[in-house]
């Protein structure tokens, strides 16, 4: 996941959104208030990547409300000998479906990022949402494939007609997340203590 460029006064913002996905969007993509949470998304999510030495993620999806989430997002590397956090943020999360494809708009609800006085500090990131075995994997929407889009009407319209196109998400490597056991509900807590500040 990585982040929107924005002005180096926003090195927050700018952490955030190399951690997180790639691209930043001015306008978020379908309506909150007409979206409906899938239970099955719910819980904790952990990364697999395919380098043991990649940097993980945890992620939360919690229900704010019956129709959009509270997402947790945690970045980390190490193991449960020795974990070294690299970020967090928090988002609120609502899905769009677009015909056989799932999106997620993700509002950074991060205090530091709230606190910024710029009016462009209200900035979305957008994933494909894609069902990968027992679990999902991440697509990011690219800035610049819709960096025009000035409107959630003209975004709408290009990640419609672009759905299937692999021209509109970045081209970084698909982060797969799988269901955390509860086997792993102990050594999870112990790696968000590591957060805590």
């Amino acid at each position: 996941m990585q982040l929107c460029q924005n002005r180096s006064r926003y090195s927050f913002l700018l952490l955030a959104c190399a951690i997180v996905l790639a691209g930043c969007l001015s306008v978020p993509l379908g309506d909150p208030e007409k979206a409906t949470i899938d239970n099955k998304l719910l819980g904790w999510w952990e990364s697999r990547p395919a380098d043991a030495s990649a940097d993980r993620e945890l992620i939360l999806m919690q229900a704010y409300d019956q129709r959009t989430y509270l997402v947790w997002y945690y970045s980390y590397s190490g193991d449960a000998a020795g974990i070294t956090p690299k970020g967090s943020l928090q988002f609120k999360g609502w899905l769009t479906q677009i015909g056989d494809a799932r999106f997620l708009t993700l509002k950074t609800m991060t205090p530091t990022v709230e606190l910024q006085s710029d009016p462009e500090k209200d900035r979305y990131t957008l994933v494909r949402l894609d069902p990968a075995g027992d679990g999902f994997t991440l697509r990011n929407v690219s800035e610049d494939f819709v960096k025009d889009c000035t409107t959630p009407d003209a975004l709408l319209k290009r990640v419609t007609e672009n759905a299937d196109n692999d021209a509109l998400y970045a081209a970084d490597k698909i982060p797969r997340y799988e269901r955390a056991s509860d086997a792993r509900k102990d050594a999870i807590g112990e790696i968000v203590k590591k957060f805590s500040p």
